[in-house]
């Protein structure tokens, strides 16, 4: 009669234990990944019609419109023919940052379709800034 208390006491433990332990790390993890909510203006740019060589810019505005700061981690571009300057890698709540983006179109022809991915505390991880231009 003792091994068979001693059995389910074991059992109880093993079944236990292990669902604490995660509620812990979903507690935890929740706590250092909190998620914000943005609005990106515009979400698409098209530089319309442009001349090879020519370098053209555009500004988008990234505004948090969630409750916890957007903490920008990186920030990453699908060409070298494209750069980005960000305003600040931290956006507090109802707060805004310009994003400066610059299109350099030498050795390019026709239509062009580019993205920039911006890695931040967002649902999916990340923001997306698609652009596109005809080179003539």
């Amino acid at each position: 009669m003792r091994s068979i208390h001693f059995i389910i006491f074991i059992l109880f433990l093993c079944i236990f234990f292990p669902s604490c332990k995660e509620k812990e790390n979903r507690a935890e993890e929740n706590s250092t990944t909190d998620t914000t909510q943005y609005i990106m203006t515009p979400e698409f740019y098209d530089f319309d019609e442009i001349n090879a060589g020519d370098i053209v810019g555009y500004t988008f505005t990234l505004k948090n419109v969630g409750k916890s700061n957007l903490i920008i981690k990186d920030v990453k571009t699908d060409c070298p023919c494209t750069t980005i300057e960000l305003q600040k890698k931290s956006i507090n709540p109802n707060d805004s940052c310009k994003i400066d983006i610059e299109f350099n179109s030498a050795g390019r022809n026709g239509f062009q379709m580019k993205e920039i991915r911006i890695f931040a505390n967002v649902k999916n991880g990340v923001i997306k800034l698609p652009f596109s231009a005809i080179v003539n």
